[in-house]
């Protein structure tokens, strides 16, 4: 294998065989990103298009939940975007997964044409709280290249219509999100708050929109992520390690 640049590892996913390149100077991925690839509805052989992709986890993972997809992420930083291609070859999968480096708010992709369209926008305004000083980690977590506005402006010109946007954000920013979904005439299908546990507030929210179709708001019973005790929750074991969607319960 040699793939790896200095100061690089190789993770396994614990599904399928799949591993993922990560590095301790770049932003790696967290439990957004796995939630967010088992979050939606997704059906084989559709098109899908991940913005801010990062790492490149939600690629990796929606390809063991469906099959014949033909998925695009895009990723603003170029280091990021690269080691996710290396990523990609590692796993065999350039046939279904494309990497582009590309600031979403000039995304050129074809408009109306993809079934799916997933998201982990940045959370923070750039000019709230302290910014970090890498430029790698301040994209990831702030807004400099595009906040959720943005991401929902692109994810409506790219999806066909009746085509679906999942979103993950923070729970306290849901009006945030809300509001731009609404702007753009997204309508909301389904929300599912997330806890650390039974004791605490949600910290995330999973959202899915249609494009042309009005607010049908199913409000899913909270994902609790560990026990009180500290112990992983059955149902996030299940999506964690076996790859169940969250989506199983809804119609």
């Amino acid at each position: 294998m040699n793939e790896l640049q200095p100061g690089e590892r190789i993770d396994e996913l614990n599904r399928n065989h799949l591993r993922i390149i990560q590095n301790d100077t770049l932003p790696k991925f967290g439990l957004e990103g796995v939630l967010l690839a088992n979050f939606p509805r997704v059906q084989n052989g559709w098109k899908v298009c991940d913005l801010c992709s990062g790492s490149g986890i939600v690629p990796l993972l929606l390809t063991t939940r469906a099959s014949d997809l033909k998925i695009t992420a895009i990723e603003v930083e170029p280091k990021l975007s690269e080691m996710s291609e290396r990523s990609v070859r590692l796993n065999s999968l350039s046939e279904t997964i494309q990497i582009k480096t590309e600031d979403l708010r000039q995304c050129m992709l074809p408009a109306d044409n993809w079934d799916l369209v997933t998201a982990n926008p940045p959370y923070f305004k750039a000019s709230a709280g302290v910014i970090s000083a890498d430029v790698h980690r301040a994209t990831a977590r702030s807004n400099l290249t595009g906040g959720i506005v943005d991401v929902v402006t692109a994810a409506s010109r790219l999806l066909r219509h009746k085509g679906f946007l999942a979103l993950v954000y923070r729970a306290s920013g849901l009006s945030e999100a809300l509001a731009a979904v609404a702007m753009y005439k997204l309508g909301v299908t389904r929300l599912r708050f997330v806890h650390h546990n039974e004791k605490k507030e949600a910290s995330v929210v999973l959202l899915e929109c249609q494009k042309g179709v009005a607010d049908r708001i199913r409000v899913e019973r909270p994902l609790l992520l560990y026990r009180v005790g500290g112990e992983m929750n059955p149902e996030m074991q299940a999506v964690y390690y076996e790859g169940r969607g969250l989506e199983s319960r809804s119609k």
